[in-house]
């Protein structure tokens, strides 16, 4: 009887180990895995400002070429150019696109015959409103 006792008390202590056991280690590799999600996330995050970092360089030497890459053209309308030769003068230098809408704007905002005749220097990609600003100011 005492032996039975005994070895039910060996049997009921083992197993409870055994259960504690098993417990601890599900409980501790939640925890790990926790542990190594925050530490991936950490690295990503590190890796994320990095890369912040490098396009923000890019971007800024992208916005310094560009800014010294802005051309401008200088033109010169001389006395008796009439406003087809200030188009075509403006055409031939790449400052419009189109000779026909840029005539047409003239012609619609009533400028045709107000350009002014000088030096103008106007700059590459200018829209056409600003184009005229300049011829007639």
């Amino acid at each position: 009887m005492k032996k039975a006792i005994l070895s039910l008390f060996l049997l009921g202590f083992s197993l409870g180990l055994m259960i504690c056991s098993t417990l601890n280690i599900v409980i501790n590799n939640g925890n790990l895995s926790n542990e190594l999600d925050d530490k991936d996330v950490n690295r990503q995050e590190i890796k994320l400002d990095e890369n912040l970092e490098e396009n923000k360089d890019k971007i800024s030497k992208k916005e310094e070429q560009q800014n010294n890459d802005q051309e401008y053209v200088n033109i010169k309308i001389e006395t008796g150019y009439t406003s087809d030769r200030v188009v075509d003068i403006l055409y031939e230098n790449e400052l419009i696109s189109n000779k026909e809408d840029f005539k047409l704007m003239l012609n619609l905002l009533q400028l045709n015959g107000k350009i002014k005749v000088g030096e103008k220097q106007i700059k590459k990609g200018s829209s056409m409103k600003s184009i005229i600003h300049i011829l007639t100011n």
